[in-house]
């Protein structure tokens, strides 16, 4: 690095961890929608830059056969350890939610009915992108839609209240 990074900026272009600290102060919370909309906006975030570690993987991770096994390789590791975390990760929000009364289990049955309100994914389309991803012809590119993230992203209450918030800092 040849200088200082410009102000308010990490030295890599990103936006300083201290912007977003200042940002989520000043966001308004409601509990019931909040954070479904904070995790949705994440979703919607990352599309933008959904193919990175990819491409730096498909430059630095050799060629041909190799690399495909490799792929082929990680993807056997890696869907069962997700498929144990997303289920423990939501049994632990579930038990320690204050705003569910008693002491709510995950269960394949809820899982279905969030699913049917459009709350998560479907196990189905969850299981479906393995194959996609073990495709050679596989690029990140082809999941998700930028268009829908972007009008998620000027919908939504978070978003716009952050940018509000960014805006009333930049003006004091």
């Amino acid at each position: 690095m040849s200088g200082p990074a410009e102000p308010g900026r990490a030295p890599l272009g990103g936006p300083r961890p201290t912007s977003y600290a200042i940002t989520a102060r000043r966001v308004a919370f409601d509990w019931k929608t909040t954070p479904l909309d904070l995790l949705r906006r994440h979703g919607a975030e990352e599309v933008e830059h959904r193919s990175v570690a990819f491409d730096m993987y498909q430059h630095r991770g050799g060629a041909g056969l190799p690399r495909y096994a490799r792929r082929i390789e990680g993807m056997v590791v890696v869907a069962p350890v997700l498929a144990r975390l997303w289920v423990s990760g939501t049994s632990y929000l579930l038990r320690n939610d204050p705003q569910l009364p008693g002491r709510p289990r995950y269960s394949l049955r809820a899982h279905h009915r969030a699913a049917a309100e459009g709350l998560r994914p479907t196990w189905r389309e969850l299981g479906m992108a393995i194959p996609r991803y073990l495709r050679r012809s596989y690029h990140p590119s082809q999941e998700g839609s930028l268009r829908r993230a972007v009008e998620y992203l000027a919908a939504s209450p978070t978003a716009r209240s952050a940018a509000g918030a960014v805006g009333r800092a930049a003006m004091s």
